[in-house]
């Protein structure tokens, strides 16, 4: 929470900031002439771009006007490229598209390649994202990569390498778009570029390697991409990767890991209002609850989220949406309405070149006509997709086919093909989940999160291991120097004797003396050395226990944060209730004592009705009061022993203990009563809130905890289809 409420607070500084400089500006404009005025009204657009996109296409125009006046032909190219963004914002894409093919005509005339290659890579960004025409982007994307190279700044070169892999990816060639990420990636680190770019370019080699089916790679990346969109607030940004890594765990069938990303991708991208980005987080987290058996709430996420596409126009996001629908009509046994939604996406995804949505949507088609026992047709489809599959290396699609492939000859009694078939699955199988892949991805996170500690007790450790050998090279020393004077000591002697035979007339005196003053000499060498011994050996001392010291307080910050993790990783941060993780543990726990002691309990499941229209109609704000008001209500209406919990969105998860399915009907009825009657208030507005609740009773004849889930989930929505604020019972 603390980290939203600075975000927000960064957002609102900035926009008076901006604010600032527009008031600032418009006054400027009063009295400035000539190309001031020019500049100053390109500037104004820049700045109206995000806060209102027809006020800043009137002021590029007017730059526009004012340039072509006076001949400015660099501003008038300037104008051109900001009239384009706002017809893009405005969507009008003919109209930016040719505004930006002429502010491109000018920039080459002028020979200013800067901005020429500027104005390509939105022209390349048209062709990519609105138009669909992927070749296109990428000959705009490599005609600007041409010219920031002969301009020779590095971070535009990494760029346009970056957007040439984007391209390469819509057009199947997942190989050229790692190679050309990674290059990016290379050239924006040796360049010192910022975490905010760096974190995408680590995204989009993570998704790179995900296309691949390399999995231990894509994780590795886009934890690094997380680690440093942690440290700049960029919300578009890590919901982006939060989605990514959902995808990488859907994949990996972690589906409960994979929807706690992917919901809280969409909550960022709610309060963002990033309608393209809610529609896809929408489809993946219908995906998930497809692959745990709840088609009904799956075909709402898919419906919600076809009704957005729709509005936006983007054809291959459309194509994937009746792809998913068809899916569910296919688990509902409506295999004519299912064939019907697979036409529509087969049609728009050839429409549009998109291999791997034709290959996807083959695939689908041949099921249908293996459950319809019409195999000439399935072959077909799947020898069509299989090689569609091969030519862009979509191995995990390839995995798949090679399983249905078997799965058709063993149908027919053809065992021998079904055998081959079978080999292939799971040589494919194995090339894509390896060993030591699985063991990768467990690991990667926590590599992470502690490579930095590591790395400075690893330093701390070699400062340890210098000193220890400073230690016996000075110890060594000292063996050297005392062998060294026991050697002239016996050179003395022996020069004394020699001294004593060639001159006898030298007194035994002076012999006593000169014996006297070297070992004088000796001890205070000795003494020298010694001292020194001991003032090394307390600096040592010394350092070791600092040391020590600083491993202890790195070792007690590891287990406060490792606490801090373990509580947030456990409760839902807008509304403080338990999250869908730690319920589920908790229930995992009371299902064992059940098995012990046979108490009974309850499960609730309740859903807030019409909750879309509420975010509709009020804003997200509102919507995030109203979770939160419920949230508060039910934990003061129910006993302190039950548990509320948010299971996902607008749904919550409720735990009566001790309490049978009459109980159960009579609290769930208590909470929504109380919810009803309860006005909230929101900018001087009655919010009408109620919520409907499926109850059931954990028993002896359920298999686990899920099945009590999935039952008080499906009266859940019988209660929606009856009217919805009520409690029904599962039977």
């Amino acid at each position: 929470m603390k980290k939203t409420f600075f975000l927000i607070f960064i957002l609102m500084f900035n926009f008076l900031i901006t604010e600032k400089n527009i008031e600032e500006l418009e006054s400027a404009l009063t009295t400035a002439t000539g190309s001031d005025r020019i500049e100053i009204f390109n500037e104004l657009s820049l700045l109206y771009k995000q806060i209102d996109p027809q006020k800043s296409l009137e002021y590029a125009q007017s730059a526009l006007k004012s340039a072509s006046e006076q001949n400015d032909q660099k501003q008038k190219a300037q104008a051109l490229n900001n009239i384009g963004t706002a017809f893009i914002t405005l969507h009008n894409v003919d109209s930016a598209l040719n505004n930006f093919q002429k502010a491109l005509n000018i920039s080459l005339e002028l020979d200013d390649k800067k901005n020429a290659a500027t104005t390509l890579n939105n022209i390349g960004i048209i062709y990519l994202k609105h138009l669909h025409k992927y070749q296109k982007a990428l000959d705009s994307f490599n005609q600007s990569l041409q010219l920031r190279e002969e301009v020779g700044n590095n971070i535009e070169i990494a760029n346009s390498l970056m957007n040439i892999g984007v391209a390469y990816k819509y057009l199947n060639k997942y190989e050229n778009a790692l190679q050309y990420h990674l290059r990016a990636l290379k050239l924006k680190e040796e360049n010192g570029d910022n975490d905010e770019s760096l974190a995408m370019s680590l995204n989009y080699v993570g998704i790179s390697y995900y296309d691949l089916s390399k999995y231990d790679k894509a994780i590795e990346y886009l934890i690094r991409s997380l680690n440093l969109i942690e440290k700049t607030d960029n919300e578009i940004l890590a919901a982006q990767t939060m989605n990514n890594i959902g995808l990488l765990y859907k994949k990996l069938n972690k589906f409960e890991k994979a929807l706690e990303f992917y919901e809280s991708s969409l909550e960022i991208k709610n309060r963002l209002d990033d309608q393209e980005g809610i529609a896809n987080s929408l489809n993946n987290i219908g995906i998930i609850h497809r692959n745990l058996k709840n088609y009904y709430k799956a075909l709402d996420y898919y419906q919600q989220a076809l009704e957005i596409i729709t509005e936006l126009g983007n054809k291959q996001n459309l194509a994937n949406a009746l792809n998913n629908i068809a899916v569910i009509y296919l688990q509902l046994d409506g295999y004519g309405k299912a064939l019907e939604y697979y036409r529509r996406s087969l049609e728009i995804s050839k429409e549009i070149n998109n291999s791997y949505g034709i290959a996807n949507t083959l695939h689908n088609i041949s099921e249908i006509y293996i459950l319809q026992k019409d195999y000439d047709n399935a072959i077909i489809k799947l020898e069509e997709g299989l090689k569609i599959s091969n030519d862009i290396s979509a191995y995990d699609l390839m995995k798949d086919y090679y399983n249905t492939f078997s799965i058709l000859y063993n149908k027919k009694k053809d065992f021998q093909k079904a055998l081959k078939y079978k080999q292939l699955h799971a040589e494919m199988t194995e090339k894509i989940f390896s060993e030591e892949s699985s063991k990768k991805i467990a690991e990667v996170q926590e590599i992470y999160n502690l490579k930095e500690k590591e790395e400075k007790i690893d330093l701390l450790k070699k400062d340890k291991e210098i000193l220890q050998d400073k230690a016996l090279n000075l110890e060594t020393e000292k063996k050297i120097l005392e062998e060294s004077t026991a050697l002239k000591d016996a050179e003395i002697i022996n020069l004394t004797k020699e001294q004593e035979l060639w001159e006898l007339k030298i007194t035994r005196q002076r012999d006593i003396i000169r014996m006297t003053i070297a070992f004088a000499l000796f001890i205070i060498l000795i003494a020298f050395l010694l001292y020194n011994r001991y003032l090394l050996k307390k600096k040592i001392i010394k350092q070791l226990a600092q040391l020590n010291d600083n491993m202890k307080e790195k070792n007690v910050e590891l287990l406060q944060a490792k606490e801090r993790l373990t509580q947030l990783a456990r409760m839902d941060p807008l509304t403080n209730l338990s999250n869908r993780r730690d319920m589920n543990e908790k229930l995992n726990y009371e299902q064992k004592r059940f098995e012990r002691n046979k108490e009974s309990f309850v499960l609730v499941m309740g859903d807030i009705d019409d909750f879309k229209s509420i975010n509709d109609t009020y804003g997200h704000e509102a919507g995030d009061l109203v979770l939160k008001t419920v949230s508060n209500l039910m934990k003061k209406t129910l006993r302190k022993q039950d548990i509320v919990s948010r299971w996902g969105g607008e749904e919550f998860l409720l735990y009566l203990p001790d309490t049978d399915l009459n109980g159960g009907k009579i609290a769930s009825n208590k909470v929504r009563k109380q919810i009803a009657k309860t006005k909230i208030e929101y900018k001087g507005k009655t919010i009408p809130v109620t919520i409907t609740f499926g109850v059931c009773e954990y028993n002896n004849n359920m298999l686990d905890i899920n099945e009590c889930i999935s039952k008080a989930d499906a009266a859940l929505y019988e209660g929606k289809k009856k009217g919805k604020n009520r409690v029904m019972l599962a039977s």
